[in-house]
């Protein structure tokens, strides 16, 4: 992003433009994207049971949701970059390529259709029992366009359940409208309800109907949950006592992903940069109002590699440092890598140094809930809860999973502003540009 303000900025002042032309934003067209080799894949489970979670956080490959989870699914786009303040890292785009980064549809631009599928392996909803039916619910939240293209009148994103006869039946679908804020998550909660559904093969679909000729009328998808039907703590359906990381680490240079060796030994300091990243809380009782806020501390550390020696270093930088605010709902928690890896041993000459930096927020998640023998303050024996992880409703769900992420800069031979993965072209448009 900080390229294109300057790719902006550079074009306003070096462009003539008449009254006609004007600069502006475009979809990208993605590269292709490699099929993964099919002898290599994770054999899948027959069928999997509930609880159901993915956040796309933990994926098996660089751009494809988790085959454990979801089957012929290679057509949406798992990426870090088009959604806006989503409910954590990554995002399930919905647009009009095709599972090799193609189009739908080549020779007819304006082609519309349904495009992109996301559908869940089977799921044995005939081990629920008929009691805790009716307490079964999806959960997800979208967006429309995020950092992509906004869907026109008439776009549709849709959820359907597959019934015991193998018949798809839509049950909720969402067009857009003036009411949708693009930078926003919505969270919707669809109940499970009807006997036909509760059988051995269960499955759900998510599918985009739209332009089939490129990267138009997005959708993004995150944080897809299917309850067990079981007692939760506490009563709120859709509470989730998961605390996570919400954006990419920030570069560990001032202004630049990667710098060439030389120039970054002439002025280390101020080539370094503090990385940073966003937190947020997906409780929803943990709040400013009710003072009930997360405490939180992360570790960080590095590992640094010579292209020239094959050495990597590992180097421990911060070990549980704690974060002075209490992380809260829906926060936007900025937090720094405060101490920096000591670069000024290495050589500065015909080298090329790779710097992954690692973050681990030190959260609570998966702290098994508990009754505590305490003293308060008057010395009187008291009772409290002790951590929020539900055993019983969260049995198989690892909510630490979505706490750690690394980043990698590179010290070479020339200077780049991102890192590779662009949310945006721009384009100067008009007569006879």
């Amino acid at each position: 992003m900080i390229f294109l303000k300057r790719l902006i900025f550079f074009l306003s002042i070096t462009f003539p433009f008449s009254c006609l032309a004007q600069l502006e934003l475009v979809p990208i067209f993605r590269d292709p994207i490699p099929d993964i080799n099919k002898s290599a894949r994770v054999q899948a489970p027959d069928a999997l049971t509930l609880p159901f979670w993915d956040d796309f956080s933990f994926i098996d490959s660089k751009y494809f949701p988790d085959q454990k989870l979801w089957v012929n699914s290679q057509s949406v786009w798992v990426n870090s970059g088009m959604g806006i303040n989503p409910p954590s890292l990554n995002v399930a785009t919905f647009d009009g390529y095709d599972s090799l980064g193609k189009p739908y549809s080549v020779n007819d631009i304006f082609a519309k259709g349904y495009a992109d599928k996301l559908t869940s392996l089977p799921i044995r909803l005939d081990l629920v029992a008929p009691a805790q039916q009716a307490t079964v619910f999806l959960s997800f939240f979208y967006q429309f366009q995020g950092n992509g293209e906004a869907p026109d009148a008439g776009d549709i994103l849709s959820l359907s359940f597959k019934d015991d006869k193998g018949v798809w039946n839509k049950v909720w679908q969402r067009e857009i409208d003036a009411t949708i804020n693009k930078d926003q998550f919505i969270q919707v909660l669809i109940p499970v309800t009807g006997i036909a559904y509760f059988h051995k093969t269960f499955q759900f679909r998510f599918q985009n109907f739209g332009r089939l000729s490129g990267p138009y009328d997005t959708w993004n998808i995150d944080y897809v949950y299917v309850s067990n039907g079981k007692p939760q703590y506490p009563e709120v359906y859709e509470d989730f006592p998961d605390r996570t990381i919400r954006s990419p680490l920030t570069s560990l240079f001032t202004d630049y992903q990667s710098i060439p060796l030389k120039h970054f030994f002439s002025n280390i300091a101020g080539n370094m940069n503090q990385p940073s990243l966003k937190l947020t809380n997906q409780r929803k009782d943990q709040t400013l109002a009710s003072k009930g806020g997360q405490p939180v501390n992360f570790s960080s550390s590095a590992t640094i590699s010579s292209k020239k020696t094959g050495v990597s270093t590992y180097v421990q930088l911060n070990k549980k440092r704690n974060i002075n605010n209490p992380l809260y709902f829906n926060d936007d928690l900025l937090v720094s890598i405060d101490t920096l890896p000591d670069l000024t041993n290495y050589n500065r000459d015909g080298d090329t140094l790779t710097i992954q930096m690692n973050f681990l927020l030190n959260s609570g998640d998966n702290e098994k809930k508990i009754k505590e023998p305490k003293i308060d303050s008057n010395g009187k024996p008291i009772i409290v809860d002790k951590g929020d992880y539900d055993t019983i409703v969260y049995e198989g769900i690892s909510f630490t999973k979505n706490d750690t992420i690394s980043s990698k800069n590179i010290l070479s031979n020339y200077y780049s502003y991102d890192d590779g993965s662009a949310e945006y072209g721009a384009r100067i448009s008009g007569q006879g540009t």
